[in-house]
């Protein structure tokens, strides 16, 4: 399968679908405190909604559309928990392989970082997805763990960009382009 099916019109039904289910569920304004330890009046949380047989869908065929046109390849590479579930649902959507970087090395069994698909020699490079960017963090650990394997990043693609730097980070540090699918300001008139 190849992401050649998802037309553009279905691309854009599915990231209009996508973008108001995360405006019901996902998105909270207030007084935050995010990971990085940044206070914000902005947080976004895309696990209810891609927990949804029918988000996950969404987001499979919205981040597999984005991957093949915007950097030619179908094979990414999940940061954490966020971006394996967008990982997994956009092989599945248009296919392509999963690379998944753990958060720290397996102490027991090969005790691998980086865990490899059976056809590895398949891959050429792949795409590091996450569900939200902020500082970069996450991305800046998935892609060192993928360079110390001799992996290829093509670049980063995030579900939501919060517009805070992290995307410039990432970009001056690792000299590859970061794309997003939706950016804070989309969500500016949903309060």
């Amino acid at each position: 399968m190849s992401a050649l099916w998802i037309t553009d019109d279905l691309y854009n039904k599915c990231r209009l679908a996508l973008l108001d289910e995360l405006k019901k569920h996902s998105v909270k304004f207030g007084d935050f405190t995010l990971r990085s330890g940044k206070k914000s009046d902005f947080y976004v949380d895309c696990r209810p909604v891609v927990l949804t047989p029918y988000g996950l869908q969404f987001a499979g065929a919205v981040i597999g559309y984005n991957v093949w046109q915007k950097f030619g390849t179908l094979d990414t590479c999940g940061t954490g928990v966020g971006g394996s579930y967008l990982s997994a649902a956009s092989a599945l959507s248009v296919g392509g392989y999963i690379i998944h970087v753990r958060d720290s090395k397996k102490e027991h069994g090969t005790k691998k970082k980086v865990e490899l698909p059976a056809n590895f020699n398949d891959i050429i490079e792949v795409v590091v997805v996450d569900d939200v960017l902020t500082t970069g963090s996450s991305l800046a650990v998935c892609l060192d763990a993928l360079k110390e394997a001799n992996i290829k990043a093509a670049g980063c693609l995030v579900l939501v960009d919060r517009e805070e730097g992290g995307k410039e980070t990432i970009e001056d540090t690792y000299k590859i382009p970061v794309k997003s699918v939706f950016v804070k300001s989309d969500f500016n008139n949903y309060q």
